[in-house]
């Protein structure tokens, strides 16, 4: 049990996005995410020559309807470029399904944005092995892709800015609450929330160490040229991430948190992205 112990169960709203500040669900058990996240798993497919790997991740979303979209993720400096996509939608038993699909033999070498700050200015929950440094990439006017690949890495992520959580600072002040999680093909990471007193910094965030599972691929895979793209990223066995589960929060602003997306959940209203 880590230290998220300290917040009263009484406090748990499990309908809602709430279920971020539970207790139990925070323990290191499969598919946990502190109550956020109920599935994850990491897949490839080839196209056209190309290795494609994509991430889902399944949310515990609640009566909370969060942006539903599907972007391209665009080479910064060469907009006719696509590198993948991200989508977030809801999913078809509960909850809300955000998938991110990428180009493994491109992106791997993009040069991108610095992408060791969240939207909020924060830093990032995810500590990288080896000096490797995360890029980012704009989806939308704030909201954000994460890639980071090297030798014996293979992370990736996404910040969904949405406007309606910017009313969160004001309820119980600027906060950063992220909590570990484990899927299935020895892939594990981090979600929670972020906010800022700012407008259009808070939003919803999620990691995903996917550096094991690639690497399986390239000790298993029978195209050797897609083999050896994916042993470039990653060739270590060593754990290449590590991730900064936070709480952070007082009793009363887990409480104030629970009522404001309680209170969003009963609008029964699309939450916009921006």
């Amino acid at each position: 049990m880590n230290v998220l112990s300290r917040i009263p169960q009484f406090l748990i709203l499990p309908i809602t996005l709430a279920a971020l500040v539970t207790t139990g669900a925070a323990c290191g058990k499969k598919g946990s995410g502190g109550g956020l996240v109920t599935g994850a798993q990491f897949s490839t497919i080839e196209e056209n020559g190309d290795l494609y790997g994509k991430v889902d991740v399944l949310l515990n979303t609640g009566n909370v309807l969060l942006p539903a979209f599907e972007l391209p993720i665009l080479n910064p400096k060469n907009p006719g470029a696509i590198y993948g996509t991200i989508s977030m939608r809801d999913a078809l038993s509960a909850g809300t399904q955000l998938g991110l699909s990428f180009n493994l033999s491109e992106i791997s070498g993009l040069e991108g944005a610095d992408g060791s700050l969240l939207p909020n200015g924060k830093a990032v929950p995810v500590f990288l092995a080896n000096g490797t440094k995360p890029i980012s990439i704009s989806i939308q006017k704030n909201s954000r892709a994460y890639f980071a690949f090297s030798e014996g890495t293979a992370v990736v992520g996404a910040a969904v800015v949405i406007p309606e959580f910017d009313k969160i600072s004001s309820s119980v002040g600027a906060i950063d609450i992220f909590f570990p999680f484990q899927g299935s093909n020895g892939i594990s990471g981090v979600a929670g929330l972020f906010s800022s007193n700012q407008p259009g910094q808070s939003g919803l965030a999620i990691f995903v160490d996917a550096s094991q599972a690639v690497k399986g691929i390239s000790e298993k895979s029978m195209n050797r040229a897609l083999a050896s793209v994916a042993a470039k990223s990653v060739t270590q066995k060593s754990a290449s991430a590590s991730f900064r589960s936070q709480t952070g929060m007082s009793t009363m602003q887990a409480y104030r948190l629970n009522q404001f997306m309680s209170k969003l959940g009963d609008r029964r209203q699309r939450l916009r992205l921006q």
